[in-house]
């Protein structure tokens, strides 16, 4: 890329060196904002699943405790208004599924308690939150929350686009400005320039640089 320069005017040179710096601090920022709204997104669903998980055990816990499956079905269908939700399992004190709500027919949900905990498995495009449902001191269950992955990917998406929009709408604004900047550092360097060539190829000693600033 530097050889194709050596020919081109100072003007151009200096504008290429301020569009490639702007765009690479651009590129290298918009990079970073958008790693970070990925992990932040992730974060985010995590929180809002761990949030539903509570508040949904908390709601059922009586109906796991009578063994009352019907309530607990009609409690883990109020889901439904959910966006992004897979569907959500409650399982007893041994493991077993106790109810399910799922948001499609083919929703993959596990048959045994999984392990308490947090996991976002790409492979399956899912976001899964384990929580256990307490009476009292004493654990009589578990929920599992699972939330679509491509819910989370699509926010960040978005939120990346809107990023990437303003970065383009600045460096457009930030090159203009540069290069009318330019244009006023670089017309005193080309006049000095021209009225040198002319005096050096046409020996005319009586052309002048003109004067149009106050600075060196």
């Amino acid at each position: 890329m530097i050889r194709p320069l050596r020919n081109v005017s100072v003007r151009v040179k200096l504008a290429a060196v301020l569009v490639g710096t702007l765009t690479i601090a651009l590129v290298l920022a918009w990079l970073s904002f958008a790693a970070q709204q990925l992990f932040s997104s992730q974060e985010r669903a995590m929180r809002q699943l761990t949030a539903l998980a509570d508040i949904v055990g908390q709601n059922t816990r009586a109906a796991l405790a009578f063994d009352d499956k019907k309530t607990a079905i009609e409690t883990l269908s109020s889901l439904s208004a959910q966006p992004g939700l897979i569907g959500s399992c409650v399982y007893d004190k041994s493991g077993e599924v106790f109810a399910c709500y799922r948001a499609a027919s083919n929703a993959n949900l596990a048959s045994k308690a999984p392990v308490r905990g947090q996991y976002v498995d790409t492979r399956r495009s899912s976001v899964t939150v384990v929580r256990p449902i307490q009476l009292g001191k004493e654990q009589i269950g578990m929920i599992c929350v699972v939330g679509d992955y491509r819910f989370v990917r699509r926010e960040w998406l978005r939120s990346a686009l809107v990023a990437l929009l303003i970065l383009l709408a600045a460096s457009g604004a930030a090159a203009l400005f540069s290069l009318r900047l330019l244009r006023a550092v670089c017309s005193p360097v080309l006049n000095l320039a021209n009225v040198a060539r002319e005096i050096s190829i046409n020996k005319n000693y009586s052309v002048r640089v003109i004067d149009d600033s106050k600075d060196e």
